[in-house]
């Protein structure tokens, strides 16, 4: 469910981003730049929110402790790959919007909205 909501909120910034998308290749600018500059932001994005959400979560580690088996609340293999993850998603999440604009014709991006 967590990741559902994680993928929707990083895939909204690509969403609203179609118009530019299909002006920009209109323009002639190449299919796997716009793929990178969509990417990068949407890698940008996570980083900010795995600072924030890194003090929540060590205190959501300690009230939790006694439900973890065979894991401490600081285990740093299982805060790596949850970062891993996090971060997984949300470039997912930036980059399936902007795969999907750049496949179509830039005239009728340029149309939407």
């Amino acid at each position: 469910m967590r990741s559902w909501l994680t993928f929707s909120t990083g895939s909204t910034p690509s969403i609203r981003r179609i118009r530019e998308i299909g002006i920009r290749m209109a323009l002639g600018e190449r299919r796997g730049a716009v793929l990178r500059r969509v990417g990068g932001g949407a890698f940008r994005l996570a980083l900010p929110g795995l600072l924030v959400g890194a003090a929540p979560s060590a205190v959501a580690g300690q009230l939790m402790a006694g439900f973890l088996i065979g894991t401490s609340p600081a285990d740093p293999l299982a805060l790596v790959l949850v970062a891993i993850a996090i971060v997984t998603v949300v470039t997912i999440a930036g980059l399936a919007p902007a795969h999907r604009a750049s496949r179509i014709d830039p005239a009728i991006a340029v149309r939407s909205e």
